[in-house]
């Protein structure tokens, strides 16, 4: 998982005088021995990473006695520093205890068996993340006493193994709830090979932690993938100690389940019989198609955000999602739907995500939900631009519209108005347009759009563009027209509001120098001829900004002007030798 910080490392700075250092970086270099007098003069020092050193380094007591200022410190991959102490001892002994104003620990990647923070981190008040990932943990027990209390915002224990903890083990019963009296924000339990049986167990442990959210992806042996005889799928049981750690974000990401959710095939009625809390749920990656109905989400009323992206489903059964009346997002991007009237009532819904599918008319749209504002249907099969307008009238508050990658051939209700007073962005990119237009079919394919702020039409063969094509965009900022084979721009074209027009790739030979606030020209294939010496002065004096420097705006001809900047051409135009004569 990301970290929810950035470090930014500027130079080493061990041994040095320099006192306004702030982050400090010793990785790679073999030192052999890190003491008190290692840091001296650093008392500012704030960030600390020292990583992959060379076996045989010893860090000292009192390394980190002069740097009570710390905020963060990396200690990552030192797996073979035996003599590092970066054991379980780097926690339970007294290295860190001068940090008293640490925020952030990493350790990755060392030889820590055990976590027992010693008392000192007590008096860590502003101490909110540690990593542990990728060490070998075998037990996580109530040993994390000196951590009760406080709020950590990110506790990553990926892939520490807990070797020990699986269903035979004999000291459930002893150890106790790890996470007791402590609040979480994001716990990351990734990779650490869970089984049913185990997650029973380890989550019943749980009598009270506040847990925002939960990462449980990459536990591989959660689940019976194609196979029943294989592990066992999660049931209604298998989470329910959680029900009281108030989990809004669960991610069950890339697991073998095949019952319930990730690898999905079967969601069965009533899988959530519990009510849980959960504000967010996330499946991805599958590896067979699900079966959706109108009751495989009851008991989830609360549900915000629903991903199910990428899970080869095919069918959606009648009145899906039916039981969500407070679902927001909705993501069903990257499956192989070819329909999308199953839908039931979602009242609340304001996103809806079904890009990369097979769906080719949207001629029966269902009343998903009259509050819907952003719907993407980029790379599908629709081909009549009038399912434009159904979208415009079916969704009266829609804001942003997804078309990219739709080969648009026709149109069949050609009398359609609509009038939308909230579009603000319509993508259609790769659509084919220049195939409709050349037939002189769906001129009036932008006409009411008056709110419309952003459009893209790059990528669709655009020879020429329509007399009064924008006339009705009068809210217009963005065009992009990047990537067609545009050679002339008519006087007019363009609604006044434009301010942005990105023009890339096409073969404009002269372009009318009025009224752009940003504008981008590379790749065009510029005449250097008196035609552009009106150009060329605008470019010279303009106040425009352009996307790109004003040296690659270049001549494709005549030959002598070849490759030459048109701000730096030597454009020749007849009145100017006749005078010379």
């Amino acid at each position: 998982m990301e970290y929810i910080f950035i470090l930014i490392l500027f130079e080493l700075c061990i041994n040095t005088e320099v006192v306004k250092c702030t982050v400090c970086s010793v990785n790679g270099h073999e030192f052999a021995e890190l003491n008190e007098t290692s840091f001296s003069h650093l008392e500012g020092l704030k960030g600390l990473k020292v990583e992959q050193q060379t076996p045989g380094l010893v860090i000292r007591n009192n390394t980190f006695r002069r740097l009570s200022n710390l905020i963060l410190l990396r200690l990552t991959t030192n797996l073979s520093l035996t003599q590092c102490s970066l054991d379980g001892s780097v926690l339970s002994g007294d290295v860190l205890k001068p940090l008293v104003s640490l925020e952030m620990l990493v350790l990755q990647d060392n030889n820590i068996h055990r976590i027992q923070p010693a008392s000192f981190f007590l008096n860590m008040r502003r101490f909110h993340v540690l990593d542990l990932s990728h060490n070998k943990v075998k037990s996580i027990c109530e040993d994390l006493l000196s951590f009760q209390g406080k709020h950590f915002t990110l506790l990553t224990l990926a892939s520490v193994t807990l070797q020990d903890m699986n269903e035979y083990w004999l000291g459930w019963d002893k150890c106790g709830n790890p996470f007791k009296n402590m609040s979480v924000m994001v716990l990351d339990l990734s990779g650490n090979g869970f089984k049913v049986p185990m997650a029973k167990r380890f989550f019943d442990a749980f009598t009270g932690p506040e847990i925002q959210g939960l990462i449980l992806s990459r536990s591989y042996n959660i689940g019976s993938s194609f196979a029943p005889n294989n592990f066992p799928d999660p049931d209604k049981f298998t989470f329910k100690g959680l029900e009281v750690s108030g989990v809004k974000i669960f991610d069950l990401s890339q697991s073998h389940i095949f019952t319930l959710s990730n690898s999905i095939n079967i969601i069965e009625n009533n899988a959530f019989l519990v009510p849980i809390q959960l504000v967010c749920l996330l499946y991805f990656k599958t590896h067979a198609p699900p079966l959706i109905d109108s009751k495989t989400f009851q008991n989830l009323e609360k549900l915000e955000v629903l991903d199910l992206s990428y899970n080869y489903i095919r069918v959606l059964g009648d009145q899906s999602f039916q039981g969500l009346p407070n679902l927001l997002n909705l993501n069903l991007t990257g499956n192989a739907l070819e329909s999308v009237h199953e839908f039931a009532t979602l009242a609340n819904l304001k996103k809806l995500y079904l890009g990369e599918n097979r769906i080719s008319s949207l001629s029966i749209l269902p009343n998903i939900s009259k509050n819907l504002t952003t719907l993407d249907l980029e790379f599908n099969r629709l081909k009549d631009l009038s399912d434009l307008y159904t979208i415009l009238r079916e969704f009266p508050q829609i804001e942003k519209i997804f078309l990219r990658s739709n080969m648009f051939s026709m149109r069949h209700n050609q009398r359609q108005i609509v009038v939308s007073d909230k579009l603000q962005l319509l993508n259609l990119e790769l659509s084919t347009m220049q195939l409709i237009w050349s037939e002189g079919k769906c001129l009036n394919v932008f006409n009411n759009l008056h709110q419309l702020e952003q459009l893209s039409l790059a990528s669709n063969g655009l020879q020429s563009l329509p007399k009064d094509i924008f006339k009705d965009l009068t809210s217009l900022i963005f065009l992009d027209l990047s990537f067609n084979s545009l050679k002339h721009l008519p006087n007019g074209i363009f609604p006044k509001s434009l301010q942005i027009l990105k023009l890339e790739y096409n073969s404009i030979y002269s372009v009318d120098p009025n009224l752009f606030i940003a504008l981008s020209l590379m790749k065009n294939q510029f005449r250097c001829d008196c035609s552009l010496r009106d150009f060329q002065t605008w470019l010279n004096q303009t106040s425009v900004t352009l996307f790109h420097s004003i040296e690659d705006v270049t001549c494709a001809s005549p030959e002598d002007q070849y490759m030459v900047p048109v701000v730096r051409s030597s454009i020749k135009c007849e009145d100017e030798e006749d005078e010379k004569r």
